[in-house]
């Protein structure tokens, strides 16, 4: 196989594939092992977790060095936006409960995500003008300054969302209204 043919498969086939092909032929492929757990990636310095965190407190600790001041700050504008929340981990993520899941975030490589729930449905969509978003997320990038008053907005709203719900559930039913 030449050299160009090998680049070609590679293009066209999936790594896996490709992998599978070389090991038949009897060649090695280098791939970046995790000095920490041993586990082989086919990116160098590939994040992963070397153990899922049961707790927010090891989610951050596991974090880099440069992130955690970020992520504990995150945490503590969510703890006092929402201090009856239940810290959890959920989906791999910190995330906040308090009758349902109020809010997650999670460190990702060039942005913190701020899981809310469906975005459309903040009230202050002026202020997400300049972030990323998608139905669920929003990205808060590393390179500009986190604005953590609105991750306490967006934490109070989903608060204030709840104890809506919950409200009309608590409700006594109206006497006026015959089943």
């Amino acid at each position: 196989m030449t050299v160009q043919n090998k680049r070609s498969c590679i293009r066209s086939a999936s790594f896996y594939v490709y992998q599978y092909l070389m090991m038949l032929k009897g060649m090695v492929i280098i791939m970046w092992k995790c000095s920490k757990c041993g586990k082989e990636f086919k990116n160098a310095n590939q994040n992963h977790y070397c153990v899922k965190p049961d707790t927010i407190d090891a989610y951050i600790a596991g974090q880099s060095e440069e992130l955690i001041p970020i992520l504990e700050k995150v945490r503590a504008v969510i703890r006092e936006a929402a201090p009856d929340a239940v810290e959890k981990i959920s989906w791999q993520m910190p995330t906040y409960w308090q009758g349902e899941n109020l809010i997650h975030f999670f460190a990702h490589k060039n942005h913190l995500g701020i899981h809310p729930g469906l975005v459309e449905r903040i009230p202050f969509q002026e202020r997400l003008a300049g972030y990323k978003t998608s139905k669920g997320a929003i990205q808060f990038p590393y390179n500009k300054p986190i604005d953590y008053e609105l991750i306490a907005d967006i934490a109070r709203w989903r608060v204030s969302c709840v104890e809506e719900v919950e409200s009309v559930f608590d409700r006594a039913p109206d006497p006026s209204i015959d089943d």
